[in-house]
Parts: structure tokens; sequence; C-alpha cells
């Protein structure tokens, strides 16, 4: 199978990056193709290369080819996406819908069309079925995959924790510092990374750890080394991860919602103090029933093979009138990015997207001379 994936960005080591790096890395080990799309490249994209995958940051290098499936993680790639391959089935990924990233999350509107929308989690889920009238049986959940192989245990978490890993991509100085506090009281030994220390090598720092403080797949990544994992953050604080209380977690992808429980220093304590060095194995094994990229991958190609097997547009295509409009959306997002960022290479994309359109709009102008109308 030939997949394109579409995402936003990959520009630092963030969770769409993450979640993209791991699923091609797996797709490829499973025998598929994949080409990963994305207008904002940064250090990301080096990563997924040395991988053997191609990453583009223009559709035109690929316009010519043939894809089996669209992978769309976000709103604005995956329309554009759509505009150069009505033809081919899509899905579409949820990640969140926190206010700061609704706008990159939200489905595609009409003409776009979705043939399975999947959630990371059922909070995700709900969300999408409540806010966008997206019927349930058009979604699946199908939870972030996690390399076991890349992170597992090296080392065995010591008896009493004496170490712990802060991972916060966040800058929210309130947790850092109360984490901070915690540690100090108990009298353990902090580091903290992804705050202003970014790391590629996230599973190095977790071993070296007894006890991981994080969200999302930070959490994912710490159980599945065989830490003990505190799922807190500045939404909430959900506490010490449990054979009981996992599954309960995932439900909102370790957001630290889950409880409704606001992050205090007698909190975190009060969870340090749960510490078992029995969770070490415990946790691994839960995480291999869980997030094992293999099983995540698995099931996401059984959901792309449904999805061209009932996709009733194989040879379908946009009006012109169409594609306009989703051109001058797509350049609209990306008109804004580039006064926030000043990247060059953007502006040269609007450019050559300006001119697709203005050569568009002469073609419906010549239809409505010739008496004819768009189909």
């Amino acid at each position: 199978m030939k997949i394109l994936i579409a995402n936003h960005h990959l520009v630092h080591y963030g969770g769409t990056e993450l979640y993209v790096y791991t699923l091609v890395g797996e797709l490829q080990k499973q025998g598929h193709e994949t080409v990963v799309f994305s207008p904002l490249l940064g250090e990301a994209p080096a990563r997924i290369r040395e991988a053997g995958i191609r990453v583009v940051d223009d559709f035109e290098e690929i316009s010519s080819e043939r894809f089996d499936l669209i992978h769309g993680h976000h709103r604005r790639p995956t329309l554009l996406a759509f505009s150069f391959f009505p033809f081919t089935p899509l899905v579409y990924v949820t990640h969140g819908f926190l206010p700061h990233v609704l706008a990159f999350e939200a489905p595609p509107a009409p003409p776009v069309v979705v043939e399975k929308f999947i959630a990371v989690c059922e909070e995700v889920k709900t969300h999408l079925v409540d806010n966008f009238t997206i019927s349930e049986r058009d979604i699946e959940v199908v939870v972030n995959p996690v390399d076991v192989e890349r992170f597992k245990p090296r080392r065995q978490i010591d008896q009493a924790v004496r170490r712990v890993l802060l991972i916060s991509s966040n800058k929210n100085r309130v947790q850092k510092e109360l984490v901070e506090q915690a540690c100090f009281r108990l009298g353990l030994k902090l580091e903290i990374i992804g705050w202003e220390k970014r790391a590629w090598n996230v599973e190095d720092y977790i071993n070296e750890a007894d006890l991981v403080v994080a969200l999302g797949r930070g959490a994912m990544e710490g159980l599945a080394c065989g830490r003990a994992v505190v799922v807190c953050g500045g939404k909430g604080c959900d506490g010490m991860v449990t054979e009981e209380n996992i599954d309960d977690l995932l439900e909102t992808n370790f957001s630290g919602k889950r409880y409704g429980r606001p992050t205090t220093l007698e909190t975190l304590i009060d969870e340090f103090r749960k510490y078992d060095p029995g969770m070490g194995r415990v946790n691994r094994q839960l995480a291999l029933e869980r997030f094992d990229a293999q099983r995540q991958a698995r099931k996401l190609v059984e959901i792309y093979q449904r999805a061209i097997e009932n996709s009733p547009r194989k040879e379908a295509s946009l009006t012109p009138g169409e594609k306009i409009g989703l051109l001058e959306s797509y350049l609209i997002d990306l008109a804004k990015q580039s006064k926030e960022t000043e990247v060059g290479v953007l502006r040269e994309k609007i450019a050559r997207l300006q001119e697709e359109v203005v050569i568009l709009r002469e073609l419906v102008r010549a239809m409505s001379k010739d008496g004819s109308s768009e189909p």
C-alpha cells in the first residue's frame, strides 16, 4: 500500500512529529510505502529521512504519483492533499481539541470527503460526535503508537525512588516549580527535558529515572520503559498510573484531565510516595498490551483497507470552483503562518498556489462564456 501522510508541521520533536516518525517507521517494516507532506519543516524531517522515508513540502514534487490512501492529521494540509488527489480515499486523525489546537485539528469541511475518522482516545471521539455531528460508526479509536523496541527498560528501577524526570513541552512555570519543590521536599534528584532542553534521545533520559512526570506521549513512553509514571500537567493531576486506572487515563490520552483534580504540591508529594519498584515490570507489560506501534499500525492498516474498499469515488474529481475554494482557504492559512514565522519558503509556496488559482479562475470564466457549467 502507498500512503500519503499530511501533517501541519514537522518542526521540533513534538506530539504529531513523533507520531508520524513512529508510524511511518512501523508501516515501512510491514511492507508499506509512505510519503510525508508538511509545509513547515524543521528538525524532524531529518530523522524521518534517515529511516528511508520521503518528506516533501511541495505537492508539485509528487503530483504525478498515485496513492492508495491519504492519512490526514490537520485540517489545512489535509485540505490541500485532497485538492491534489481528490480520487484518493482519505482517513482523518484528530489528536486533540484544546483551544490552541482546535483550528488545526477540526475536521475538514466539504467538499473534502473523509471515509473514516480516527480519534486517539475516547474523549476526542466524543468531541467529534458532539461538536461536528459525526456519527459514532464513522469514528475509530486508535491510541498513539509507541516504538516499544526503542522505548524499553535498560535497567530496573530502584527499590526506593531516587531520580525523577519531568517531560514537558509546555512552558508551564507553575507545574515546573511544583515538581521542583516536591523533589526538594523528598530529597529526589530532578531532570527536566522539553522545557528549555529539547532532546531527541528521550529514551536515554527516561531510563536514567525511576519515576517520570509527564502527559500524553511522554507518559506512554515512560510506561514502555518500565518506569513509575505520574500523569500531571497544567490542566490537572491524575496521579500515579496503575494497573487499575490505566484504561481510565487512556480515555483522555493521559492529559491529566480525567479526574478533574488540580496540581498542587501536596498532591504531587502524595503521588510520589505511592512509588513501588514492582511498577516497573507491570508498567512495561501494560504498555506492550496497549501502545505497541506494531499493533497500532496493523489496526490502522485494517482501517485503511476498509476505507479503500468502501470508497465511492475511485475516479472522482473537483470542479475548478471547488479547487479554487480549497486553495484559497489554504493560502489564507499559509499567509498567517508566514507573517508569524517569517519563513521565506512559505511565501514562495503562496506565490505558486496563487498562480494556480488565477489559472483556474480563467478556466471558470471561459467555461461560463461558452455557456457551459461546472459538473
